[in-house]
């Protein structure tokens, strides 16, 4: 299930707790017989005006009735998150009318709530306030009252962009004091810009002409200039208003003004003369200095996050599809001259991004080749693929290539988390798990490979050559410009995730036992330990303490005796001995049939599938799943918290390729059943051509068709538990110190940066 960013916003808690305290209001002041006063009321809460919730809070304290601590407690969250506002906001007497209201109300509940609660924070003065009434003019309250609610959200949007902006520095800048790695500070960023994207769209979705920065920047810095296009336009609605303000903006670009005045003057029915003077006030509210529009009022943000926009806007409606253009120096920001001085913020990498680095994005195409989870390990590169198709600048692209300049921002020098250093260590890895999986494609004995693997394998094999080759250097691109864009710290970061989560890792999950080695290897390494066979080997440890996370091999806990390995396996199979009685009591056959087919046994004994949510939190912190043990998500993205999921995970076993895994045990596998003749003891004979014909069904190599073999592993583990001194325990003993010798070969040898 899929996490909505949006319910960890602030205008969502706000909203919450505004809800669950006026809906509490409404049946407490509900009486038994209906009178004109609550009638006056509308069913629907998000319906009552101020005035109406005055009124209601004081029927409240006129009946003595007893207030719950929860409700005062989202009452104080809502005048918590009402004032945080204000305090960002210029002295607004609307906001400040619905805050002393709702203080008021804080301070009339307080003595009626039976348990004690903490004091407010913000002490409210009773005797100063006015009590609501409502308005004379409602045509124009209700424009007021619509323009307020919408600021209210933009400024509540923006104060989440600003923490989330925030959380992106820090993960950055501890990845530059080697605090924390390449891999942990992309999923940091991923979460916030996937958290961006979803609040983004929730803003969208109540008011629908806020469809990038641009809108809702207009909105902000021209207020009173909406109020009064919407109010000498009849038939002007905000949506064109707003979109009128943003065309007049941008034609502050001369290319773009001739065709600005002619929309203008259409949309307002006006002429190109009238049109031409509201631009020049619209481009001269923009350029008066602003509270709004440096974005000097939040934390972190800046005007460089306008100017990308912009940029962005730009460069997509100039530059024609599939081709290049050279521009000037100065003509987007001056030059990044890595070599004589070092970029002191975002703003002086907008050149740098704009001229040679978003063109290498803008020409690739990445044809058919996506991997299943790409979209959420690489999200920035998903976004461009989106901007490129449709030619809009959402808030999400925006802040994933401030993120990626961040990015740039703090791996610039001469530390060990040097930029070269970045695109070298990548292009190693890269290089190895593309070695690893042409091993594993030419594991040639199909009768040990099934179909689905070899497909799933030539997939990703294809993904990494792609890969490989679009990194390479071209026509177009020269290899500096190829590296300054897909091996940047954010994109070089999304590779690498992408890379350790669907190929070395779910895919490995979906390989490793697709003709149960690993089940078999896991259980009989955890045997040969139990008995002090053979040493201990950090690379199957971490394995065995994977699978534990699971309920795929240890169903009831990993065996630490020799009386619980055969019972451990045969949990794993979902061995349910009570059903099993129950079949047999029902079973009237003779003792031979049973012999001859042992339904129960096969129907009692299946697989549970590995499911990589159940064995890594890292995982679905990556693709944004959750499972029930997770709880909801009530808080936006926390830097210092992912990197310790991140990394307790990939000090685990993330960096192993469970590709190649599932390749060593399958040679394991092989060299076992050679060594002990497996054949000679078949009950069924192996045909691969044709397939083994056991019952009424045909089973082919694509489905686990060695029941013998399988036979065989449980006989040898049935051996450790009654006869350990056996000399096939011995035998497999020896070839269990030969997978754990070879074990290095499925590193995926990760970048020096990320450990």
């Amino acid at each position: 299930m899929a996490t909505d960013g949006s319910e960890r916003g602030r205008y969502h808690r706000y909203k919450a707790a505004t809800n669950v305290v006026l809906t509490w209001l409404q049946e407490a002041t509900q009486p038994k017989n209906t009178n004109i006063t609550v009638r006056a009321r509308s069913a629907n809460v998000a319906e009552w005006s101020v005035s109406q919730i005055w009124t209601a809070a004081l029927e409240v304290v006129e009946a003595a009735t007893p207030v719950p601590c929860r409700i005062l407690r989202e009452l104080g969250t809502a005048v918590r998150l009402r004032h945080e506002y204000s305090l960002k906001m210029p002295p607004d007497d609307g906001h400040m009318h619905v805050l002393n209201t709702f203080r008021a109300i804080e301070a009339r509940w307080t003595p009626l709530v039976s348990a004690k609660t903490p004091t407010s924070t913000t002490p409210f003065d009773l005797t100063t306030f006015s009590p609501p009434t409502d308005a004379t003019d409602a045509a124009h309250t209700r424009l007021v009252a619509r323009l307020e609610g919408a600021q209210f959200q933009c400024v509540f949007f923006l104060l989440d962009l600003d923490d989330m902006n925030r959380e992106v520095k820090l993960a950055w800048e501890m990845f530059q004091r080697g605090e924390m790695s390449l891999i942990a500070a992309t999923a940091v960023t991923n979460a916030c810009v996937h958290t961006v994207d979803e609040l983004s769209k929730t803003l969208r979705i109540a008011h629908p002409h806020f469809e990038d920065l641009d809108h809702i920047m207009a909105f902000l810095v021209c207020e009173e200039l909406l109020i009064d296009l919407v109010v000498g336009n009849a038939d002007l609605t905000l949506s064109t208003a707003v979109e009128v303000v943003v065309l007049a903006k941008r034609a502050m670009i001369d290319e773009f003004r001739p065709a600005a005045e002619h929309t203008i003057a259409k949309a307002l029915q006006t002429t190109i003369t009238a049109a031409a003077c509201l631009i020049d006030r619209v481009l001269n509210q923009y350029e008066t200095p602003s509270r709004f529009g440096d974005l000097e009022w939040t934390a972190t943000l800046d005007t460089s996050l306008v100017n990308l926009q912009q940029g962005l806007h730009t460069m997509i409606k100039v530059l024609p599809p599939g081709t290049r253009s050279a521009v000037p120096d100065g003509f987007f920001n001056r030059h990044w001259p890595e070599r004589h001085g070092l970029a002191s913020s975002p703003s002086d990498l907008l050149k740098t991004f704009l001229a040679h680095i978003l063109p290498v994005f803008l020409l690739h195409d990445a044809g058919d080749v996506m991997l299943p989870r790409e979209p959420t390990t690489n999200p920035l590169f998903t976004l461009l693929r989106t901007y490129v198709k449709t030619k809009r600048v959402p808030v999400a692209l925006v802040f994933a290539c401030q993120s990626l300049l961040w990015s740039l921002v703090y791996t610039q020098g001469t530390s060990d988390a040097h930029y070269a250093n970045i695109v070298d260590d990548t292009r190693v890895t890269i290089a190895r798990v593309t070695s690893q999986l042409t091993t594993c494609c030419e594991f040639a004995d199909g009768r040990f490979v099934p179909a689905a693997t070899a497909s799933n394998m030539a997939m990703a094999l294809r993904w990494l050559v792609n890969l490989r080759v679009t990194t390479s250097p071209s026509k177009p691109f020269g290899q500096m410009e190829v590296d300054r864009a897909w091996f940047n710290p954010y994109m070089a970061g999304q590779l690498l995730l992408t890379i350790t989560t669907d190929i070395t890792f779910t895919l490995g999950l979906t390989t490793i036992d697709d003709i149960g080695q690993a089940r078999a290897m896991i259980h009989l390494y955890n045997a040969l330990r139990v008995l002090d066979k053979i040493p201990a080997n950090k690379d199957l440890d971490t394995l065995v303490a994977m699978f534990e996370r699971g309920k795929s091999l240890w169903l009831s806990g990993r065996p630490t005796s020799r009386g619980d390995i055969g019972c451990g396996r045969l949990l794993a199979r979902s061995y349910n001995a009570v059903k099993l009685t129950s079949r047999d009591r029902l079973d009237h056959r003779s003792a031979a049939q049973k012999k001859m087919q042992s339904r129960c046994d096969a129907l009692s004994q299946r697989r549970l599938p590995i499911e990589p949510a159940h064995v890594s939190k890292a995982y679905r912190y990556v693709t944004r799943t959750t499972t029930s043990d997770d709880g909801p998500l009530t808080k936006l993205p926390r830097a210092l918290h992912i990197k310790g999921v991140i990394d307790r995970d990939h000090d685990c076993f993330q960096y192993l390729n469970l590709c190649m895994v599932g390749q060593l045990f399958r040679g394991a596998w092989k060299e076992m059943v050679t060594a002990f003749s497996v054949s000679d003891l078949l009950l069924v004979p192996l045909v691969p051509a044709q397939g083994v014909v056991d019952g009424p069904r045909r089973e082919t190599d694509a489905n686990v068709r060695l029941p013998n073999v399988n036979l065989f592993f449980k006989l040898l583990l049935i051996l450790c538990a009654r006869d350990p001194d056996d000399h096939r325990v011995a035998k497999a003993a020896e070839a269990m110190m030969h997978v754990a010798e070879r074990m290095h070969e499925a590193y995926i040898a990760p970048p020096v940066v990320t450990k």
